[in-house]
């Protein structure tokens, strides 16, 4: 699964770097590689290494190297993939723990209510100390 997950990463952040080039957005894609190139060198093997010339190369959906990135076959499998990953995910997740998480978001809510009430209630008394 780990595994699964860390070719999706990847895959989703090849994605992104496409994306950006497709808009003309080379600047997104220098600035992802300035905060993120370091970790990729690290965390993988040298299939990124390629990937930083992509934003000098002047059509880079022409390279042999690329061009399969910038295909919709590609992003649709991607797609697919994203969609049965998580599948997997959402039905492997037992439902009580869903329903665990929406009651304790209803429950910080709540609180969170009660906190601004007794906070208001408290500056009224405070007013009130202050006028004797």
């Amino acid at each position: 699964m780990l595994e699964a997950l860390s070719k999706l990463e990847g895959s989703v952040l090849r994605c992104y770097i496409v994306h950006a080039l497709q808009s003309g957005r080379k600047d997104k894609v220098v600035e992802f590689f300035g905060i993120n190139g370091n970790d990729l060198l690290l965390k993988s093997s040298s299939d990124w290494t390629p990937w930083f010339a992509i934003p000098y190369l002047k059509n880079p959906s022409l390279d042999p190297q690329f061009r399969v990135y910038f295909s919709k076959e590609w992003y649709e499998a991607l797609r697919l993939s994203l969609r049965n990953f998580f599948s997997e995910i959402f039905n492997v997740t037992r439902l009580p723990a869903l329903l665990k998480i929406s009651l304790e978001k209803n429950t910080i809510s709540s609180l969170k209510k009660d906190n601004k009430r007794l906070n208001q209630k408290l500056v009224q008394l405070q007013a009130l100390l202050d006028g004797k």
